[in-house]
């Protein structure tokens, strides 16, 4: 009786408080450019900045930044070019580049949470690489804490990565550039629950690291060999003498434009007969990345995208479009027409391109630019296709995946002054 009475008293008291959600973020990684992404937004989760990088002859170069986006914590990321485990002759320089890096940032009145090791050592080598993050550890200021980033390779069954996370107080699985030689083309990888208890055995704070750029890959010869354009643009692609033969999405939700070359552009280094593949990060494979990691285990402290743009670049999203994608939103904004009047002696000049409302748009668009005044005649771009429809009207065919911010469309020549106005049909 005293049993039961116990029981029911102890189910009318207080019941203790379910456990906080987690707080899942996510972050970036911030490598240093000469013309890096000016970001206007409010603080962003976590920004690993990569303070120096060790060359294969083990020389350190501090490439801190000068400025850095604001963010809630900071880590600062050490990139070890050489895939092999460091000689303990670098450990003292490590040491000293960290504590210049906590300086710099203290300066701008927020900490340094800590360092990561970015090298992508063998499977078969973590023997040796636990060995050398325990010497960096112990010659680290005290309460500075370690990450690594890893391969998903190290935690197939019988390697020793487990020894390896024993030494770290937080690693990074890279999700992406894992595909095989020979596999078909993509650079993220589907983010898989099934990691989730090798993740979880360790018992330390981990992140899901994800891919939010993309690459330009010219295929030539047999067999095939890889050249990757960095800063060229769909639309100069599209604008080459080439024929698109497919649209693929990739498992990870990536989009994947092939194209065969039929004629030279020596501009861009093109021979008849090259393939060339398009891979572009898309708000799907972001949004699967952060489903996939939300999935985890209650280790997961988010996900971490690589990597910052720069300015110049068409084939990396931007942290606003990957915050976007990752809330499950997608901006409602409209194209806009940018005017620049020109100094053109004699008669008037106008530069005429346009704001992209969408950059991510799929589906081409025809941009009708409406003058109020007689054109003589465009100077049009060499990208686009660009019909002088009347003296009066220009329709310009814009293709879906140009990836552009801001397209420019000709310079538009007129003996009296000019307004222009833009309208959009979609196709």
């Amino acid at each position: 009786m005293a049993a039961v009475l116990a029981a029911f008293l102890a189910s009318c008291g207080p019941r203790p408080s379910p456990p906080e959600p987690r707080e899942f973020r996510l972050g970036f990684w911030y490598w240093r450019t000469p013309e890096a992404f000016a970001y206007q937004g409010p603080a962003l989760d976590a920004l690993y900045v990569q303070g120096g990088e060790l060359d294969a002859k083990g020389r350190l170069s501090d490439l801190w930044p000068p400025e850095l986006p604001p963010a809630r914590r900071y880590v600062s990321v050490l990139r070890i070019q050489k895939p092999e485990v460091p000689k303990p002759a670098v450990l003292r320089p490590i040491v000293e580049a960290y504590k210049s890096w906590a300086v710099s940032l203290r300066k701008s009145g927020a900490p340094l949470r800590g360092l990561q090791i970015d090298l992508d050592v063998p499977t078969t080598s973590l023997g040796d690489y636990a060995v050398f993050l325990e010497a960096l550890r112990k010659a680290l200021p005290p309460g500075t804490r370690l990450s690594i980033t890893a391969l998903v390779d190290w935690f197939r069954p019988g390697t020793k990565v487990r020894t390896v996370l024993e030494k770290v107080d937080e690693f990074v699985p890279q999700f992406y550039d894992v595909r095989p030689p020979g596999d078909l083309p993509r650079i993220a990888e589907a983010v898989s629950d099934r990691f989730s208890s090798r993740f979880e055995d360790a018992g330390k704070p981990y992140w899901i690291g994800a891919a939010s750029f993309g690459r330009i890959e010219r295929v030539r010869g047999s067999p095939p060999q890889r050249r990757a354009y960095r800063e060229m643009s769909p639309l100069d692609l599209f604008a080459a003498p080439v024929r698109q033969t497919g649209v693929f999405t990739s498992p990870a939700g990536e989009r994947i434009l092939h194209f065969i070359v039929q004629r030279p552009s020596p501009r861009l280094e093109l021979q008849p007969g090259d393939e060339v593949d398009v891979i572009l990060p898309t708000r799907e494979s972001i949004r699967k990345a952060v489903r996939s990691a939300r999935e985890f285990g209650p280790n997961c402290q988010g996900v971490l995208f690589f990597r910052w743009p720069s300015r110049r670049e068409a084939l990396t999203l931007t942290p606003g479009e990957v915050l976007a994608a990752a809330s499950e939103r997608t901006p409602a904004r409209t194209d806009e027409l940018v005017v620049r009047e020109g100094d053109c002696p004699g008669r008037r000049c106008y530069d005429l391109s346009v704001r992209a409302g969408d950059r991510l748009r799929l589906t081409p668009v025809s941009l009708i630019v409406s003058s109020s005044a007689p054109i003589d005649y465009l100077s049009p771009t060499n990208r686009l296709k660009v019909v002088f429809e009347s003296r009066l009207r220009v329709r310009v065919e814009v293709p879906g995946d140009a990836r552009e911010s801001v397209i420019p469309i000709a310079r538009a020549f007129s003996k009296e002054p000019a307004t222009f106005s833009l309208t959009v049909e979609e196709k």
